[in-house]
């Protein structure tokens, strides 16, 4: 988690949704923030007690563009021609974390232990009201790692690659309401 002393903020990082953005603006309005446990380190019982006065937000991205941005970023931008189907069928859920399970990273057991979630797909709005509300300069303005998905992630998919991936994100897509 990334906290921001300054303006009692936590950020919990969930891969591929804009957090290396995030993290940059945040350091960019408090050159003081720190990272506390690991990389993508889903938020912890302990860690929301440890901080339970800052406002302890995170970003969600519709699991479908996710996915898609996940396979780009690793895949095709590294030019390893592994086609999308086979890849997902084979990759996820990705072995070494939670992903794609964004809640995975926000609840512990039922309790959402975040205070606030923004959307990916409105994240500059998003942000700039968190940041009045926490009184805080706005600086998200880049993208890190950016993987051009753009509106264009649907071409990815065929009926049994959507199917997929909504049984396998089914408690996210329900969740947040996703679309396709």
């Amino acid at each position: 988690m990334l906290i921001s002393d300054k303006y009692k903020i936590g950020f919990i990082h969930i891969p591929r949704t804009g957090g290396g953005s995030m993290k940059q603006a945040i350091i960019s309005a408090d050159k003081t923030a720190h990272r506390v446990g690991i990389y993508h380190q889903p938020i912890t019982v302990k860690l929301h007690n440890d901080y339970k006065d800052y406002h302890k937000f995170a970003i969600a991205r519709n699991s479908w563009e996710l996915i898609v941005s996940f396979y780009r970023y690793f895949v095709e931008k590294k030019n390893l021609g592994i086609p999308f189907e086979k890849y997902i069928r084979e990759n996820l859920p990705y072995k070494k974390s939670r992903f794609p399970h964004q809640l995975q990273y926000l609840k512990y057991e039922d309790r959402l232990l975040v205070d606030e979630i923004l959307m990916f797909d409105n994240l500059k709005e998003n942000y700039r009201r968190l940041c009045q509300r926490m009184q805080m300069p706005c600086y998200l303005t880049s993208r890190v790692h950016y993987t051009g998905t753009g509106n264009a992630w649907q071409r990815y998919y065929n009926k049994d690659t959507k199917d997929f991936v909504y049984d396998l994100c089914k408690e996210d897509i329900d969740y947040f309401n996703f679309k396709f």
